[in-house]
């Protein structure tokens, strides 16, 4: 039969199934797949309550009760190990069960790129370099060449790709971010076998002979990663924040949120988040720490379930540049970017040729 699975890679220092899990109060239930394979089944419902919106109408609505419009949020998850590595299967809202920071980030990006064939694509989401804050979403009406998307290779950090695997056995179709969403033919025995499937493509290094460009960017060593953080913090306790910025980390409907808000009691009154709004939340200034940052988080509320479903660490939501030695640095999704010389060298020449 085919489904649809949308499947997390926890990290390497995730060992057990409770590292994984945020609430390890949460109900389980262990489950057999076969001899040789288990796993645990992470179950959680919200009760419902009544929309906000319905107050609009008081007790005008002759006989008819409030209660048939509360529904129920449900949240859950398969956890298996494979190949030494715990993968998260999610269902309905069963990302939030998982502990933040816990899954590989660009894992289902990487398998994509792995797994598609470079004529079969057909959804690109990337962010843009130069502005940063700009993000986009081309989709086509059929599968193409990735070159059709006219992407500009020294402009850009690729966020979520869709399109058809080259082994039709693999997937049907597969769309790829931090989680993979892949539809296949599978069964519950399947599972085990699917997983390792997926952690080779993860593995494949098959992308840079298809994208090199995607070679750009490259990830900070660790070495000049406190050096940079630090003077983020700085820039944070003195109030400078000309180049440091918040925006929500992917791409969402934002018709499907209400509101934002900096912490689960407040108000999600914020149409939008601003860095000077969450400045204005921080007792002393001069103390953040990174980790702080990294605890802190920004709530979303969701428009049809009124609920706070949806959440990203401030960490992750910041943006920053710094030019430090002839080099252009940035902070994007929570890791420091180095950008390539050539895509400086593009952007001055661009700059030049507009006469600003």
């Amino acid at each position: 039969m085919t489904r649809k699975l949308s499947v997390y890679l926890m990290k390497e220092d995730v060992k057990t199934f409770a590292d994984a899990i945020k609430n390890t109060s949460i109900k389980s239930y262990d489950v057999t797949i076969d001899s040789t394979n288990s796993g645990k089944f992470y179950f959680q419902s919200n009760s419902g309550k009544e929309p906000t919106w319905f107050n609009l109408f008081g007790n005008n609505i002759n006989g008819f009760n409030p209660q048939h419009l509360s529904t129920k949020t449900i949240s859950a998850l398969l956890l298996l190990s494979v190949e030494n590595r715990i993968f998260a299967i999610t269902f309905g809202y069963g990302r939030s069960l998982l502990k933040g920071e816990a899954w590989e980030e660009q894992f289902g990006l990487r398998v994509c790129m792995n797994s598609i064939d470079p004529d079969d694509f057909r959804v690109i989401e990337r962010k843009n370099l130069d502005t940063m804050l700009t993000q986009n979403r081309t989709q086509m009406n059929q599968k193409c060449s990735i070159n059709e998307f006219a992407l500009d290779i020294y402009n850009i950090l690729l966020k979520a790709v869709s399109g058809e695997a080259k082994d039709k056995t693999f997937a049907k179709k597969i769309s790829g971010a931090d989680s993979l969403s892949i539809n296949c033919d599978i069964t519950l025995a399947d599972l085990p076998g699917k997983c390792k499937d997926i952690f080779k493509a993860y593995k494949s290094d098959d992308y840079k002979n298809s994208f090199p460009w995607m070679e750009n960017l490259q990830e900070v060593p660790k070495g000049k990663i406190e050096s940079l953080n630090n003077q983020l913090l700085r820039r944070i306790h003195c109030n400078n924040l000309e180049e440091v910025y918040l925006a929500i980390p992917e791409m969402i409907e934002w018709t499907d949120y209400e509101g934002f808000c900096f912490d689960e009691d407040d108000d999600p009154d914020k149409v939008d988040i601003l860095m000077r709004d969450f400045y204005s939340t921080l007792r002393r200034p001069d103390k953040v720490s990174l980790n702080m940052l990294k605890t802190r988080h920004v709530y979303a509320l969701e428009s049809r379930t009124e609920r706070l479903v949806q959440k990203w660490t401030v960490h992750k939501c910041l943006n920053c540049e710094i030019e430090e030695q002839d080099q252009r640095y940035i902070l994007t999704d929570g890791k420091w970017f180095a950008v390539a010389n050539t895509f400086v060298e593009e952007v001055n020449e661009k700059m030049g040729s507009s006469g600003k």
